[in-house]
């Protein structure tokens, strides 16, 4: 188990799958005004959400409206209803991984094993993908395409419940930033495009 756990901590498994959401890489950035930590800024039809606990901000169309903030200002949940999107920051991993690898099957091991070696993740960027892949075998997720590069991973594809979710995570600095959007499989046609639509920066407040 320690060879595999060794293994398991030196890279990615790379899949391709044309029908799930793909985010694209082109996107130029938006230029934006100051604004206070926490809080969101309508302009024209996008919404930035500023957060300077893990110094990124995130532009996402309007349709979706703030619902909840947490209470510990990691990150924040915004709806139109049907669509979610979630915004986090972390430090790391909040799980133990090593015990994650004792609840999935072998094949499932053998499976995220499969590593390209181009990759050169920082330990704790690792430890997130397997933290998060994991956790979504955990939850009977069905994971369809997995991206990557060295400062970030992607992970889509259905929910238990038959909703198409797509999560990414990049690495700013010291700090790990991620948003998850799920939507109904029902709605994929309607939805799919606010992938490319999301967009995660680094954002430092003026003192």
């Amino acid at each position: 188990m320690r060879l595999l756990y060794c293994l398991l901590l030196s890279g990615i498994y790379l899949v391709s799958c044309s029908q799930l959401p793909k985010k694209s890489q082109t996107q130029e950035p938006i230029i934006m005004t100051e604004a206070k930590p926490f809080v969101s800024q309508m302009i024209e039809k996008d919404t930035v959400y500023y957060n300077s606990s893990f110094s990124f901000k995130t532009t996402f169309p309007t349709i979706l409206q703030q619902e909840t903030l947490s209470d510990n200002t990691e990150g924040a949940e915004f709806t139109d209803g049907t669509a979610h999107l979630v915004l986090w920051g972390s430090l790391g991993t909040t799980t133990d991984v090593q015990n994650l690898f004792e609840k999935v099957s072998s094949k499932t091991l053998e499976q995220y094993s499969i590593i390209p070696s181009k990759y050169s993740w920082q330990p704790e960027l690792k430890k997130l993908y397997f933290q998060e892949a994991l956790l979504s075998e955990i939850r009977q997720d069905s994971i369809l395409y997995h991206q990557a590069t060295p400062l970030f991973f992607v992970l889509s594809g259905y929910t238990s419940e038959k909703n198409v979710f797509y999560q990414r995570t990049e690495q700013f600095m010291n700090y790990y930033v991620s948003f998850k959007l799920t939507y109904p499989l029902t709605s994929k046609v309607h939805y799919d495009s606010l992938v490319d639509q999301i967009k995660l920066e680094p954002y430092l407040p003026t003192p």
